[in-house]
This record gives structure tokens, sequence and C-alpha cells, in this order.
């Protein structure tokens, strides 16, 4: 899949001068009505026009030292209203300002506070109170009424919160014009509402916000001219990705709007939008907003907001922002503008992709460097295509870029068109790459580890070191024996190999671990010196290798008997090939055919295992790492397979011995009958498969058994069975019990069950309580009578029921409290172990950290006990399966499960992550290049916040370069959850010896997939690990 980036550099051209008439207002520019307010006695009280009515002692309107008029009401949530004579002529002058401040309001109520209306006590135009910046500080509100009709009274109304005991209004005067007023200050008058939290910073000038859902919003009043602003910006910085949306309302009642992403980044960056080709941005704008939504399920996502700017000039840059630069003056929306002279501009990046293809839209003169990972600066040619765009290829050594951009007349915009080389010969770029592929000369390539040496004298301690290396193996790589860096297939990446180094024999080696039938590693390295040549190390044929370790083996002077590389063959990745056949990186596959085969030792007693001993001869020399299969089949059908070993003869490679065992479980399993036996080699990517040998299995009747029957999995006809002592049943299973309280099943339980068995039905899913506090009251001592009298119960309704049991592994209460340390950790949550934090959090589950290697431990041994106490029971003939479960509604669903609280916090979280990043990145180089954090140590790293977890930098995706310490631990969170059940089921397997199916409720991908956040969340992604 091509990913597409889009990366907007925010250089805003000028447009073309002219003004935007406003065309519905017909008054003279000049025309205004003022009011000031210097007479409380022109108030009338409105009693009347409040309810319930109030005391004279509740209000007063007075006249101040000031000459102000105040307005006070004495007790909470009391009101009043004053009403006086007279107003302006809203068709003549709309735009008003009003000069007040309050104290104690109800800032929330939609009541209005100002009310203009007419001689009949008609309303024309009011104000809400929840525009009120309630402060005590001197206030300008900028209003605009949609109405155009003269009015002649003028009233206020004063409400007192719920938290005060008293609320004052004093005005000192009104205004109306003709004209918006001029926007001295607009950027005060933005009001806040929606928010968790809305606090502003009157010493950094900004808004400290916490979003909320669906929506919170910045929205001012005050109207201006279209035609004197051009746009708005604003600087922002947030630990989320926040979408947006501006909107705004001209006095034509027209509307519009324009979407935007703020973006998971550090420190500020600048946002900036010209609006002025918008249809909707003429005449006077009455109301603009610019309202924030999370883009995750979480709420509260933190946000800073310097208060928006109008544009009166669209050419701005981003550090050219001569009104208002950001508070701590650090950082862009790209980093890095740097003005040369005139119209130039220049910016640094090193954010772009080596050897990816990209397309610049310039509306002007472009120039690019690009630096190399020697550290030289160089220029590199970016072509013009037929519509005017650049398109190029970065190269491959690119460390930094910079732009050059000149007599500038819109905005340059860049896109990705491919993305570069990833560690695969055939992706774009690769043909840049000097070094080979290269690999072990083994045949056919195996999994396993294999070793790469390349020795190289120095004749000083160079001054950097520095290469680029790709594979698909997990492989580290290390200088003089000490760690340079660590790979996981992808890249390629850049690895820094200084340290280490030094005067005379020097060592580079690989130790890659393969897990696919074909393999490859590929590096080129750069020694460079002062004012020197560069040494140059590359990949290839003269590399030493081996497929095992010996001691020294990385260090120089090592002499041991290795081979060296090959850079072509079977598997290996050749370069530059034009067979596009789909086998062309892998060699030509050949039939391995099998010959002259006599098997001895062939046993059918159902008492001990039949032994597989053949001799045959092969069209190839054989290796060790061959297999033959060994199927079972009867009519069509096969029900068993398994892959034998193959040691070849040192006189003769081509003949070789094959041995092997049919199990004894899996015979147990079969029915009586004639069985053919066939041996042939497997058809593979290298082999197109072989001759067959087959020999008749004759196996007697079964004999009665004691404990858990033998059950497994076969296909049928292409559909699942389950074969429990060679009898097989469909897959239908009645899920029967989750006990009641005191584990008594309820009358109409066991009247489903015994409909179940009469229409067929034989087998049964039953459980227990949804924590083990019953089977495990104490510690030291288990008791599972329970189970046992449930058990009878079910078997009393059908004797022929047979039972996948799911033992619940939430540990009991009093091993939550022992160890508070394993049990989930909530973020901002106290102990659930306390019973006024769980009271006051009932959403959320008190269950142990599936992180909790404590925990794995006790519930294993616990899981244990449960296995050996049923094998010996008088039912054990009836359980076929036990399925582990825990966590939420015991299907493996890491808490919480929905939107309320965020896990998992717990010390043994927090502990086991650390160890998974250290083993992850051994070196704090890794480490803090992962992290793009030059001061992170791997004791520092802690899981992220929820803030920082549940972002999306680029819709649902996630961006490394600001996100891996995320990325990590949803990895982590999954990866332990899937190890988990895992290891319960091996512990099933392994007691039971075999005979019981295991496995659990896992892998909701599609139940997740309308949310990528709760599919991440809830545990199940590493199905690979479970299947």
């Amino acid at each position: 899949m091509i990913r597409r980036h889009i990366l907007v550099l925010a250089v805003l051209a000028a447009t073309a001068s002219g003004l935007l008439l406003a065309d519905t207002v017909c008054a003279r520019a000049d025309e205004t009505w003022r009011k000031e307010f210097r007479n409380a006695e022109e108030f009338q009280v409105k009693a009347d026009w409040v309810s319930p009515t109030q005391r004279a002692s509740d209000y007063e309107a007075a006249l101040t030292p000031e000459k102000t008029v105040v307005f006070k009401v004495n007790g909470a949530g009391k009101a009043m209203k004053w009403i006086m004579k007279g107003g302006p002529d809203l068709s003549k002058t709309p735009y008003g300002t009003l000069r007040y401040r309050a104290t104690g309001i109800n800032t929330t109520s939609p009541d209005y506070f100002l009310w203009l209306g007419d001689s009949k006590s008609k309303g024309i135009f009011n104000v809400p109170m929840n525009q009120i910046v309630a402060d005590g500080k001197w206030h300008e509100m900028s209003m605009a009424s949609d109405k155009r009709l003269p009015s002649d009274a003028i009233a206020f109304q004063v409400t007192a919160s719920k938290s005060s005991n008293s609320a004052t209004l004093e005005v000192d005067y009104l205004s109306f014009s003709a004209v918006p007023a001029k926007a001295d200050n607009w950027n005060k008058e933005w009001k806040a509402s929606g928010f968790l939290q809305a606090k502003y910073i009157a010493g950094g000038g900004y808004w400290d916000l916490r979003v909320a859902r669906p929506a919170s919003k910045l929205e001012n009043m005050r109207p201006f001219d279209s035609a004197a602003v051009k746009g708005l910006h604003y600087w922002a910085k947030s630990g989320e990705s926040v979408t947006g949306r501006i909107q705004w309302t001209n006095d034509a009642g027209k509307t519009g709007e324009r979407d935007f992403l703020i973006r998971n980044r550090d420190g500020w960056h600048h946002y900036m939008f010209d609006l002025s080709n918008d249809a909707a941005w003429r005449g006077i704008i009455t109301k603009i907003a610019v309202v924030f939504q999370p883009i995750t399920i979480i709420d509260g996502r933190p946000l800073a907001v310097l208060p928006p700017s109008f544009l009166e000039e669209v050419n701005l840059l981003p550090n050219a922002d001569r009104s208002r630069p950001c508070p701590d003056a650090a950082g862009t929306l790209l980093g890095g503008w740097r003005r040369d002279t005139g119209n130039t501009w220049n910016i640094e990046m090193d954010t772009l992709l080596p050897g990816a293809t990209y397309k610049l839209a310039c509306p002007g003169a472009a120039a690019l460097k690009v630096q190399s990972m020697k550290g030289e600066w160089r220029s590199f040619a970016i072509p013009r295509d037929s519509s005017g765009s650049y398109v190029f290829k970065l190269p491959l050594d690119t460390l930094r870029t910079r732009f050059s951009f000149k007599n500038l007349q819109g905005t340059p915009i860049l896109v990705m068109l491919t993305r570069g080389a990833i560690g695969y010969p055939d992706d774009p770029g690769i043909e840049a790459w000097q070094a080979s592929w290269m690999w072990h000369p083994e045949y056919p390539i195996v999994s396993g580890n294999r070793y790469f040496r390349r020795t190289f004298r120095l004749d000083s301690v160079p001054g950097s070191a520095a290469g680029w290396f790709t594979s698909n193996c997990r492989c580290n790589i290390y200088v003089n024996g000490i760690r340079a860096a660590s790979w996981a297939p992808g890249g390629p990446n850049r690895i820094d190999f200084l340290k280490g180094l030094k005067t005379g024999e020097n060592v580079i080696a690989i130790d890659a671990r393969n897990t696919s039938f074909r393999a490859w590693v590929m590096g080129e390295f750069y020694i460079s010196y002062p004012g020197k040549p560069d040494v140059s190390i590359m990949t290839g044929d003269e590399w030493q290798c081996s497929k095992e370790p010996s001691d020294g083996w990385m260090l120089p002077g090592f002499n041991g008997r290795w081979v060296n590389a090959v850079t072509s063959g079977p598997g290996i990745w050749v370069r530059k090939t034009v067979d596009t056949s789909p086998y062309r990186y892998m060699g030509t596959r050949e039939k391995i055919s099998l010959s002259n085969i006599t098997v001895s030792n062939l046993k059918a007693d159902r008492t001990a295992p039949v032994s597989i001993s053949a001799m045959g001869e092969f069209s190839r020399p054989v290796t060790d790492k061959d297999r033959i299969l060994l199927e079972l089949s009867k009519d069509g059908k096969w029900y068993w397979r398994g892959r034998l070993k193959v040691k070849s003869s040192a006189a003769n490679p081509r003949r070789a011995e094959i041995k092997g065992v049919l199990p004894l479980p899996e015979i147990k399993t079969l029915s009586a009958g004639k069985y053919n036996l066939t041996l042939k080699m497997p058809k593979s990517t290298f082999f197109e498969g072989s001759s067959e040998f087959s020999r008749t299995l004759d196996i007697g009747r079964s004999t009665a058994s004691r404990g858990f029957p033998q059950s497994s999995v076969r296909w049928s006809n292409s559909c699942p069975e389950i074969v429990v002592d060679g009898k097989p049943y469909l897959p239908y299973i009645f899920a029967s019990g989750t006990m009641g309280e005191n584990w008594k099943m309820a009358e109409g339980q066991v009247q489903a069950i015994a409909d179940a068995a009469s229409n067929g039905v034989r087998l049964f899913r039953a459980h227990g309580s949804y924590f083990l506090d019953d089977t495990w009251p104490e510690e030291g001592r288990m008791d599972f009578s329970k189970i046992d009298e449930m058990m009878r119960v079910l078997l009393a309704v059908d004797k022929d029921a047979k039972f996948l049991y799911a033992p619940v592994l939430n540990m009991p209460e009093w091993w939550r409290k022992k160890y508070p340390g394993d049990v989930i950790g909530y973020y901002g949550v106290g102990s659930l172990n306390d019973p006024k934090v769980k009271a006051a959090n009932p959403g959320l589950m008190n269950a142990q950290s599936p992180a909790s290697a404590r925990w794995r431990e006790d519930a294993g041994r616990y899981l244990k006990a449960l296995v050996n106490h049923m094998q010996k029971s008088d039912y054990a003939s009836s359980i076929i399966g036990v399925l582990p479960s825990a966590l939420v509604t015991l299907e493996w669903i890491y808490p919480p499960s929905s939107g309320a609280g965020n896990s998992d916090y717990s010390k043994a979280s927090v502990e086991g992550f650390r160890q998974y990043v250290r083993a992850k990145y051994p070196t704090l180089d890794a480490l803090r290049a992962a992290y793009n954090n030059p001061a992170i140590t791997h004791d520092a790293v802690t899981i992220p916040a929820p803030e920082k977890l549940y972002a999306r930098e680029i819709g649902n995706l996630r961006d490394p370069r600001l996100a891996q310490n995320s990325i990590d631990y949803w990895e982590y969170r999954n990866g332990i959850n899937a190890e988990a059940l895992t290891s319960f089921c091996k512990i099933v397997k392994e007691e039971s010896h075999g005979r019981l199916l295991s496995g659990s409720y896992f892998g909701y991908l599609l139940h997740f997939s309308s949310s990528a956040l709760l599919m991440q969340r809830a545990g199940h992604l590493f199905l690979d690990k479970v299947t």
C-alpha cells in the first residue's frame, strides 16, 4: 500500500487588492448613536419581569463615584431587570459596543443581560448572559443586530450564579454605529464555551483549554468588515490531534466554514487561513467561531491556543507574524523558516523520507539542497513536469533537506507520491545502493541465526562513522563487540557506529535472525575524516559468515574457519533482475523424488506409539533441515499428519534414514480399521512435491480409557469436526453455564440443557463465577467442590454430554489486596481496592494486570491443580477441553472495554513495559533515535498519558516520529495479553498430556473494527501469537 503524505508549507501570498463593499446598510459611515450611563434614576425596576418576585432589599441600581451605573442583586440565584426609555435606530446603526464590568453573574445562562426593544416591549435585539466575562475587569463587548428596526427602550438583567452571594453589572456606555468599530483589542473578546477547562493565561496571553466532546468553541461576536480582514491565524500546541472548523456568519445571513487539523506535535505551531476567496466571506462578518473537536473517543484533550487574530494581509510567513509571536518563540508549523534577502525564504526539514518520490506544487521558484549522511550539503536538481510542478526522488543518503523559495505567489504544497525503499530490492530507489545483498551460502535457506563479520584497518580514529542498513531479518550490528544498532525488518535506517572504532584492526559484525525461506542483509558503512576520502565498507561476498557463533567472533584477531558470504542464489534477493516470475528471487523449484523406501518396526498396538523407520533415496543431497511428511488417512480423509526427521548417509548424501513416531495419544483417538500410512516430500516453495510411498496400518479395537478422553479437531469435507475417542461430533456447542448465586443453576437453564440434549446436542460449555473467590477463598486453600457439584448437575441432565470447561482466572479479592502493584491501574484513579474509589468508579474492573508475572505464576498454579483434580474426578471422561478465561466478559478483553477509564498504569505494567523497551532498544542511541528525544533513558520510559495513547496524527494512523512511545505500548499491551493466554493453554495441554482441547475467546478483530482505538485497546491484535 502506498501511503500519501501531504505537507502544506504555510506561506500564503498576497491576493489582488481591492475593496468589497457592504450592501446591507444604507447609512453614512460617520452616523453613530451613543449613550453614557450617568444617572441611575433613568432606569425603572421591572420586578414583574422576573419570577419569583424579589424583595426590595434583594436588588439596587446606583451611581458609582466613577459616574457609571451599577446594577446589583443580593443572594445566590437572585435576579432583577431594569429598563430605560430611548435607544438606537438599528436600521441605521446596527453595530454596537458596550463597556462594562461584572462579578458573580451566572455566565452559563442563555437569558439576556442586554435587551433592545420598542415601546410595546417587543424585543428587537439582545445579548445573552453567557457572553459576559464576569472577572471584575472592564471589557468592551462588540455586537451586531440582525434586525434592522428602530428601538426606543434598553433593558439590563442581572442574575447571580448559585455559587455567588451577590452579582453586579456596571455599565459605562453603549454606542451604535453604521460601520463596525475598528478591531482594536479584537483578540481579547473571544468567549470560550463547551470546554472541560478554559483558562486564560494572562502572562502568556493564551488559552489553556481541555477540549470536550462533542465539540468546544471559541466565539467572537464583534463585527468587522471582511474587506479589511483577509482571514484568521493563531498559534496552538496540543497533546492530541484535534479537528477544527472555522465558522462565520455575515450580515446577509450567509454562513461559511473551513475545516482544519491540529496535529499532535511538540511545541507551538502556526496555523493560518486565507478566507478572502470564500463566497461567504463578504460584507460585515457579524460572528466568527473556532470549533474544536477531539478525534478520539476520550474526552479532555489538552490544547493551548493564542486567541485567534485577523489577517490584514495574507503574505504572512510563520515567523514573520509581527503582531503576535508564539509565547515561547519556539517552533512553527514546519520549523526553521529563515528569511535571507528580499523575497527569498529558506526552510530546513529532516522529516522527508529518503528514496521517496515527491511532488512540489510551488507558484514561484524553488530550489533544493540535501545533506548526505556524510554531513555534506549539495544542490539537488528538481525538474518541473508538464503541469509546472517539481517532481523528484529524494536520494537514499539524505539526512536533511533545505528548500529555497523565491517570488512566491501562492501556497507551496509538498505531496509524497511513492514511498521510498523499505528493505526489499524491488522497491523504488533501491538501485541507488552501492552495496550488495548477502547471505550464508546454505541451501535451502532455513530459519535460524546467521553470523557475518568484516575486518578493516584504520590509521586513526575517524571524525564520524555512519551508514545505511536494511534486511528482512532481525539483526544486531556490532563494532568491535559493542552493539551499534538493533534492527527489525523494514527500513532502510541510518545507523551511527563511531563508538567502538579504534586505530588498527576493526570488525563490523552482524547477528541476523531469519524466520523465512529467503533472507538477506545489506549495508553501506561510511567512515569519514576531515579533508580525506571516506573509507567505505559495503556488504558483499568478501564478508565471512557462519551458522554458529564462535568465541571472539565479533572482535579483532578472530581466526575461525568461516566461509564467504554469497550475493546470489536460491532464496537470496538479487539486484537488477529482468525476470518477472513469482520466483525470481528464489531460484528454480525442483522436484524431489523418493525411491527404494523400506519400512521396519511398524507396529499397530494401542499400548505403544507406532515407530517409523525407513531408508529412502533422494534426487539431491539431503540436509539436516529436510523433513518427510507422514500422513495417516482412511477413505480419502486424513486423520493425522506429522513430519519425520531425515539423516543422510555419510557415504552417500542422497541416501537417508527417515525416523519418526506416530504418537500414542493420536492412535487412541482413532477407531479400529485399516489406514493408509503415506510418506512423501512436502510441497513447498522450493519443492514441487515427490513420489509417495504408502503402507497399510491396521489398528485394533479400543479398550476402555481412563481419565480424560482423547480429544482433537480435524477437517472433514472442508468442515471442522471435534473427535472424542475416535467419535466425531459436529462442533456445535451449547453455552450452558454461567452459574447463578451460590453456583446454583436456574431451573430455566436446566430445562434449556435438556431441550438441547433431546435435539441431539452433545457438546456443552460451562464456567463458574466471574472471580476465583469461591474456588480459591484464601491463600493456600483451593476448593473445587462447587465445580464438582455443578458438573454432576449437568451430567444428571445428559449423561452422554461432553464439556468444555472455562475456568475463570480473574484473581480473588485476597490476592488483589495482597499484590496491589499487580492489579490494573487506571489513569488518575486511586486503588480500586479502596471501597470509596470503587464506588466512585463503578464501571472500572478491579482485576489483575495481564502484565503481572506473579499472576501468570499463581493462576498457572491454580490451573494445574484444577486440571489434575478434574482428571481424577468421576466426570473426567466427560471433559474434552479446558478454555482458560479472564478479564472483561471472560473474553480476554483488556479493561476497560468502554470509554470509561484508561489503563494500564500498574506497577507491573510500567516495569514490564520498560523491560520490553529495553529489549527492543538495547542502546540509548537506539532509544533516543526512536523516541526523538535526546535526553530519554531506559529508566525514564513510562506509559504515555491517555491523550498521547489515543492520539491519531493522520486519520487513524500514527506517526512513528511523533508517537513511537505510544506505538510501543500498544504492541506491548497486545503482546502480553496474547502471551498470557497461550501460556495458560500450554499448561492445559501439558497437564492433560495432550488429551484436552484448549483455547479461548480471542481475536475479535471484526467485532472491534468499528473503532481503531477499541481494537488496539482490547488487546486482541496479536492473533498470530495465539493461532
